[in-house]
C-alpha cells in the first residue's frame, strides 16, 4: 500500500509541474494577441478620426449654402449647391464651382438700392465687358464662362456685349452700358481702384475689379445671387 501511495504521489506531482508550463505559454500567447489587437484598434481609430476630420473640413455650410471643397491636382474648387424652382414647379439643384473660398469672397462689398440683386423677368441679361479684358490672362475667360453657365442654369438668357462703343462698332458687336438698354438687366464689368459691386440704376449693376480681380468679383456677384435663391427675403449687407 505504501508503494502504491508513493507512486500516486509521484504521478500527481508530475501533473502539477506540467500544468504551470502550459498555462505560462498560453498567457504569453494571449498577451501577444491582445497587444496586436490593441495596436490594430488604435490605428483603426486614428484612421477613422483622420478621415472624419478631413471629410468634415471639406464640406461646410455657409450662408445657408452647402459647399464641398475638392481638388483637381493642386487646384481647389468650392462647389456650392442651391435648389431652383423651374417654370413647371419642378425643383432642381444647381451647382456652381468657385475657385475662391466663399467665406473670403464676402469681404468684397456690394452696394444695392434695396439690398437685393434683381433681374427683369423674361428679358435678356447683357454682360458688357471692356475691350481689354483679355489682358487679365485666363481669369477673365474663366470668370465669364462660369458666370454664363451659372446664369443659364438658373434660367437667365445671357447676351455678351462690350462697353467700348468704338470697339463694338468696328467689330460689329453689341454695345451696352447702364443707359443703352433700359428694358434689360445690364451687368457692366470695368477696371476700378477697388474691387466691389455697385448698383447704378434700377436694372444695371457694375462689377468693379482692381488688379485683374475679375474672377473674384464675378464669383462674389454669383454668390450673392445664390444666397437670394436659398433665402428670397435676404438683404445683402455691405
Amino acid at each position: 500500500m505504501k508503494k502504491v501511495n508513493q507512486k500516486k504521489g509521484v504521478k500527481n506531482e508530475g501533473k502539477k509541474q506540467k500544468n504551470p508550463k502550459i498555462s505560462e505559454e498560453d498567457k504569453k500567447r494571449n498577451r501577444i494577441g491582445w497587444t496586436i489587437l490593441i495596436i490594430f484598434g488604435v490605428l483603426l481609430v486614428v484612421v477613422l478620426l483622420y478621415v472624419g476630420i478631413m471629410k468634415e473640413e471639406s464640406r461646410f455650410i455657409y450662408r445657408g449654402i452647402v459647399f464641398e471643397k475638392t481638388y483637381e491636382g493642386k487646384i481647389a474648387f468650392y462647389t456650392g449647391v442651391v435648389p431652383v424652382i423651374l417654370d413647371n414647379s419642378k425643383i432642381v439643384y444647381i451647382a456652381r464651382d468657385f475657385r475662391n473660398d466663399p467665406r473670403e469672397l464676402e469681404k468684397i462689398s456690394i452696394y444695392t438700392f434695396l439690398g437685393t440683386i434683381d433681374f427683369l423677368i423674361n428679358q435678356k441679361v447683357y454682360i458688357s465687358t471692356p475691350s481689354d479684358l483679355a489682358l487679365c490672362d485666363g481669369d477673365s475667360a474663366l470668370a465669364l464662362f462660369e458666370n454664363a453657365r451659372f446664369f443659364t442654369r438658373i434660367g437667365l438668357e445671357l447676351k455678351p456685349a462690350y462697353a467700348d462703343k468704338s470697339y463694338a462698332k468696328e467689330n460689329n458687336l453689341t454695345y451696352a452700358n447702364c443707359e443703352t438698354h433700359k428694358n434689360n438687366t445690364v451687368i457692366l464689368l470695368r477696371q476700378a481702384e477697388k474691387t466691389e459691386i455697385m448698383q447704378i440704376n434700377e436694372n444695371c449693376y457694375e462689377i468693379r475689379f482692381k488688379d485683374c480681380e475679375v474672377l473674384k468679383a464675378v464669383e462674389r456677384f454669383n454668390l450673392a445671387i445664390m444666397r437670394q435663391i436659398v433665402n428670397p427675403n435676404i438683404v445683402i449687407k455691405e
